[in-house]
């Protein structure tokens, strides 16, 4: 939304430009940004490279670190990242005493039962081209979807008017088998507490198949889910590491 505009559904509502501008001014926005890309197992963001940059890597897109590729397309985003989210030293501010970043810190619980929606297509990326010094998606990056390519998609992500998404048959090596996220939120983002804090908190997942991340409250096993938690005793909802509906 912040590079490209995303209507954000209010498609009837605005423009391609207000929309865009609304994404850029928003101080809330950036707390979807991404964070430590380092540990996602997508490249988010691909660009189409200059001439020289083709010449020379001799790639149609080139892995570009998403901050650097918000600083130049809106940089008042950028801005707002860093003053509210990276030097917030309850979120992402840290210090030699702290290695971990705050925001992705265990917390203070002895159980958690992360409960969320698995299996829906789900966007992990985007291949941008600069048009007029701004950023629109590239619909050339199409011809690579479902294409395992090492530099330009390693894990044959089907690929959609220059986004690129994860499915039910995408490869998560967190859980080593085939899933994807909720429509909104990609696996490997509601997957971290099993994988970054089991060892700190007991961990007890629940998966609810196709279930969509804005529409949870509709879907039945959802709700079934919820009143088991809440009605049935201690020992019983502690039962097994992980439970998925299919």
């Amino acid at each position: 939304a912040a590079l490209c505009g995303d209507s954000l559904g209010l498609e009837i509502f605005l423009t391609k430009e207000e929309a865009l501008y609304m994404a850029r001014v928003s101080a809330s926005l950036p707390w979807l940004f991404p964070i430590r890309e380092d540990l996602y197992p997508d490249i988010i963001v691909r660009s189409a490279p200059s001439n020289n940059q083709a010449q020379h890597q001799q790639l149609s897109f080139i892995k570009t670190p998403f901050e650097s590729t918000l600083g130049a397309f809106s940089p008042h985003s950028l801005r707002l990242y860093q003053q509210f989210y990276v030097e917030n030293p309850l979120y992402l501010h840290t210090t030699r005493a702290l290695q971990t970043l705050p925001t992705v810190d265990a917390p203070c619980l002895h159980r958690m039962w992360p409960l969320y929606g698995v299996n829906r297509m789900t966007e992990v990326g985007y291949f941008i081209s600069s048009k007029t010094n701004r950023a629109v998606l590239d619909v050339t990056a199409d011809r690579l979807s479902g294409k395992k390519l090492a530099m330009l998609n390693p894990r044959g992500l089907l690929i959609q008017e220059g986004i690129s998404y994860e499915t039910k048959e995408t490869f998560q090596t967190s859980i080593k088998g085939h899933k994807s996220g909720d429509g909104t939120v990609p696996y490997c983002s509601l997957n971290y507490p099993e994988v970054g804090w089991a060892d700190k908190v007991d961990v007890f997942t629940i998966e609810v198949e196709d279930a969509e991340h804005r529409e949870m409250l509709q879907h039945d096993a959802v709700f079934n889910e919820i009143i088991t938690l809440v009605c049935d005793e201690e020992e019983e909802r502690r039962q097994g590491k992980r439970r998925e509906y299919r």
